[in-house]
């Protein structure tokens, strides 16, 4: 079994969404989305306890608010 450190599996999920995001040309809101699940993919490796609320206020200015707020999201 390989072991990856925690900077190796964030550039590969990152460029897994940029990928992702560039080969389906992806709008700015579906790309917003993405980068939401995967900053909540790396944060939950961190802490596996942290609501979708945590991980926002943990990773964007403004936190769960201003997010939430960018597409009407819930």
């Amino acid at each position: 079994m390989s072991t990856y450190t925690q900077e190796q599996i964030s550039r590969t999920i990152n460029d897994g969404a940029d990928l992702v995001a560039d080969g389906l040309g992806l709008d700015e809101r579906d790309a917003d989305l993405l980068n939401l699940m995967v900053n909540a993919a790396l944060s939950l490796l961190e802490d596996p306890t942290l609501s979708l609320n945590d991980v926002m206020d943990r990773n964007y200015d403004g936190g769960a608010e201003e997010v939430l707020s960018w597409w009407d999201w819930k």
